[in-house]
């Protein structure tokens, strides 16, 4: 049999193990068996490569959630409205504003390294529409609702739209520069942390007419 001569020890190239020497008992003399000599000097077991247990990320999450954010492709606002955004709107009737489902939508990418994998989400979350028509800008929590065949013709949106009070002829090129501004909240996760990054924002700028409408009365002559 054999017993140990030393504790565990690490080698410098990381791997454990520990001295052993044969032991024959007291009735044999030690190296011998026998006629035949147990020669040779103690054995070396290995118990392998230890790695610890809480060997550091090869790269910082943060890092490379920033490298994920830089990468994010936002889609411009696709600009809706009613009457249509390629027609003219009336001064003094509900203009109704939202943006199309295609550029609403959350929005992903990732960056991964050897060990380590963070992905970056960016959500819209509101939208601002400025009119050009000196107002005040239009801050709507969502996208918008659609102008839909069951809707009132002469109704207000009920969460996001604008009255037009005066016409767009006397603006450069006859229209309103309507800029429409998209907010994104952006997190990230990886590695198990997570975070959030400042909002990102993207844009569509669209020319908006806007005529004004002259009732006409007629007299019948009383007939």
């Amino acid at each position: 049999m054999s017993k140990p001569v030393t504790g565990v020890l690490t080698l410098g190239d990381g791997h454990q193990g520990q001295w052993y020497e044969l032991d024959c008992g007291g009735t044999l003399p030690q190296g011998g068996f026998g006629s035949t000599p147990l020669t040779g000097g103690p054995l070396w077991t290995d118990f392998g490569e230890q790695k610890p247990t809480d060997q550091p990320l090869p790269v910082d999450p943060a890092v490379l959630a920033q490298q994920a954010v830089e990468k994010l492709e936002l889609p411009a606002p696709a600009v809706r409205m009613s009457p249509s955004e390629k027609s003219p709107q009336v001064v003094g009737v509900p203009s109704w504003l939202w943006v199309d489902a295609a550029s609403w939508a959350p929005v992903h990418s990732s960056v991964e390294v050897p060990g380590v994998e963070v992905q970056a989400t960016a959500k819209p979350s509101s939208v601002t529409w400025d009119l050009g028509d000196g107002t005040d800008p239009v801050d709507c929590a969502g996208p918008g609702t659609p102008y839909g065949p069951g809707s009132e013709p002469d109704a207000a949106s009920p969460d996001c739209g604008h009255t037009f009070s005066r016409p767009s002829a006397g603006e450069p090129g006859g229209a309103f520069q309507v800029v429409v501004t998209a907010h994104w909240s952006v997190a990230w996760s990886g590695a198990g942390r997570g975070g959030s990054f400042p909002d990102l924002t993207a844009r569509s700028v669209v020319q908006v007419r806007v005529v004004e409408v002259q009732s006409l009365v007629v007299a019948d002559g009383g007939r």
